[in-house]
């Protein structure tokens, strides 16, 4: 009977060494890990460790995963200021400004180029829509597509525009 459990723990033990090292192989094999291990190779003379590479990796895709939430919320939130039919210009400055704070807030690395492209998004949005859908009495939604691009595109120059200028300035301020 000894023998007996003495063999079960020893199965039970290979069949843990076998997960674990199944588990180790999918995270030798995920493409962070090989990002880091490329990283460390080609730079050998760096004093970085492995999980300084890995905690980089893993800001940076909360920084690009925050940015496109703050993506979807501004659009969100340019439909909405479309949709509402706002006359007044305090309001859609408000909503605006809204939207600008949290695009000065998604982009952590350019939040002044955040702040405009959202904010200019906001409010060709709500000009756009209203362009559009002047005078017609029924849509396909997936038209709604257009006049979102109409007011992106304008947006995404502002912004890039924006960072290009910012660079522009940085040089010349450092020569």
């Amino acid at each position: 009977m000894k023998e007996a459990e003495d063999y079960s723990s020893e199965d039970s033990k290979t069949s843990e060494q076998k997960r674990t090292s199944k588990l180790l192989q999918e995270l030798l094999n995920s493409e962070v890990y090989k990002e880091v291990a490329k990283e460390m190779e080609s730079n050998p003379i760096a004093n970085v460790t492995r999980e300084e590479l890995l905690q980089q990796k893993k800001d940076e895709e909360t920084i690009r995963i925050r940015g496109e939430i703050a993506l979807c919320i501004i659009v969100i939130i340019s439909a909405m200021a479309a949709f509402s039919e706002i006359k007044s210009l305090l309001m859609l400055l408000l909503i605006s400004a809204t939207g600008g704070i949290i695009g000065y807030f998604g982009d952590i690395k350019n939040p002044i180029p955040g702040f405009l492209g959202s904010f200019s998004m906001v409010i060709l949005s709500s000009y756009t829509f209203d362009f559009y859908l002047s005078g017609r009495t029924s849509f396909i939604k997936i038209e709604l597509l257009i006049p979102t691009f109409m007011a992106i595109i304008p947006a995404g120059i502002i912004y890039f525009m924006t960072i290009f200028l910012l660079i522009l300035f940085n040089k010349s301020t450092k020569n």
